[in-house]
């Protein structure tokens, strides 16, 4: 009788345990922390440098709900001005023109580059991913793998994104983002230096 009783006791701890939620891993944990903070729209205001061609270009603006990028020349004359909406991304030229559109090349080509990166997300760290989206943990890092692209982050923040030989790379300074280098095929494109970055 002991025995049956025994033997049913082990047999309910089994079905209450096997029915149990399993327990989130740390790499789960962290993934929708990320998720969470990839859609937040907090204000900043951004103030950097872009090398490119070898020319040093200023930006400044803002990042959030109405982000808004001026670039301009070391010696002060405007390229142009980026204006983001929910639908579109406009371009503003010192000449008055609106350019709108979805295509990052709107902005890119005044620059002579195609990059399949969004500046926005590149300043920002937040890229578009998904609760389905392939992710693990490797080698200290979680690694989310998004529609071909692949986005190693640590500790909460991106330091790598890949995509069809293109790279983007992270330094940071106690724990903001002080320059990102781009490369294609293992050449460096540009470099941009984030000179401030604080919330308004």
């Amino acid at each position: 009788m002991k025995k049956i009783l025994f033997l049913s006791l082990i047999f309910l701890i089994g079905f209450i345990w096997s029915c149990a939620p399993l327990k989130r891993t740390d790499c789960e944990i962290e993934f929708d922390r990320i998720l969470k903070l990839s859609t937040e729209n907090k204000d900043k205001f951004i103030r950097g440098n872009l090398f490119i061609h070898g020319i040093y270009t200023v930006f400044y603006g803002n990042l959030g709900n109405k982000s808004q990028l001026t670039f301009r020349t070391p010696f002060g004359n405007k390229l142009f001005t980026l204006k983001y909406s929910p639908e579109k991304i406009c371009v503003v030229t010192p000449q008055g023109e609106n350019l709108c559109g979805k295509d990052l090349d709107m902005y890119w080509d005044y620059f002579n580059l195609k990059i399949p990166f969004d500046i926005k997300e590149l300043l920002t760290g937040q890229f578009k991913i998904s609760p389905k989206d392939k992710h693990y943990c490797k080698d200290g890092f979680l690694i989310v793998e998004n529609n071909g692209a692949v986005l190693k982050y640590n500790s909460l923040k991106p330091v790598e994104i890949s995509y069809k030989g293109f790279k983007a790379a992270y330094r940071y300074n106690k724990d903001k983002p002080e320059k990102i280098t781009l490369y294609q095929d293992g050449q460096e494109l540009l470099r941009i230096y984030i000179r401030e970055l604080r919330e308004k």
